[in-house]
């Protein structure tokens, strides 16, 4: 047999159920507002550091521009992008040899014949610094005069 519950108990359990819904829909409503200003202070400090670096950029750009015509600006365009340089102007290229192609032509034997003798030969100053046909080369850079 069923109990009847009674109109105060279900006054009781109506009140509260109502109480709830009220609770969750304000905690929601919470709740999202405050991602939402999360979101907000994210996007906030995004657009600051992207307001910093063009201004930067800008910085950049205005003293670029204050430098095109000057003699500076013309010799560091010629030797950077047209490779161009003075008559008395020292050239420095470095010269690093391919070890692909020097591993593929030697055998095991004669790459250690080599180090033996590379290690028990002092080095002298001499013997680092070699000149011909005008061309210097210093510990693996080449010097064009």
């Amino acid at each position: 047999m069923k109990k009847r519950v009674s109109y105060q108990t279900r006054k009781y359990l109506s009140a509260v159920l109502f109480i709830a819904v009220i609770a969750v829909l304000i905690m929601y409503w919470f709740g999202s507002s405050v991602m939402q200003i999360l979101n907000l202070m994210k996007m906030k400090s995004d657009l600051t550091a992207q307001i910093q670096s063009k201004t930067e950029l800008s910085a950049q750009l205005d003293e670029d521009m204050k430098q095109i015509g000057t003699k500076a600006y013309n010799e560091r365009i010629a030797h950077d992008y047209l490779k161009l340089y003075y008559p008395n102007e020292k050239i420095v290229i470095p010269v690093q040899p391919s070890q692909e192609n020097s591993k593929e032509n030697e055998t095991p034997a004669q790459t250690d014949q080599e180090n033996l003798q590379a290690s028990e030969m002092p080095v002298e100053p001499s013997q680092e610094n070699t000149q011909t046909n005008g061309t210097e080369v210093t510990d693996g850079e080449t010097v064009i005069e």
